[in-house]
């Protein structure tokens, strides 16, 4: 028996990005219709703008941006993605 057959099927991430959108959707537009909270592009801008909380944010940004695009073992699994997409298209 192969280790990898012994093992439970993973999840795919897809449904997670899916309610990710959805949930940042919903939120904006909750605050675009109420007017009571602020989008969440607002708040982005209105804390870069701000004095003290632009540092966090973009800290926060670098570390997404690298979590999701700088390491090593993403960039492995996009090179895969992108060879079965495309050995899928011929």
């Amino acid at each position: 028996m192969n280790v990898e057959e012994s093992l439970p099927k993973k999840i795919t991430g897809f449904y997670a990005w899916i309610l990710m959108a959805l949930g940042i959707f919903t939120y904006d537009m909750y605050a675009i219709r109420t007017q009571k909270f602020e989008t969440m592009s607002t708040a982005l801008w209105n804390s870069l703008a701000h004095p003290f909380k632009s540092a966090p944010l973009i800290v926060i940004w670098l570390t997404v941006t690298h979590h999701l695009f700088g390491n090593s073992k993403a960039r492995n699994s996009y090179k895969q993605s992108a060879s079965i997409i495309l050995a899928k298209r011929k």
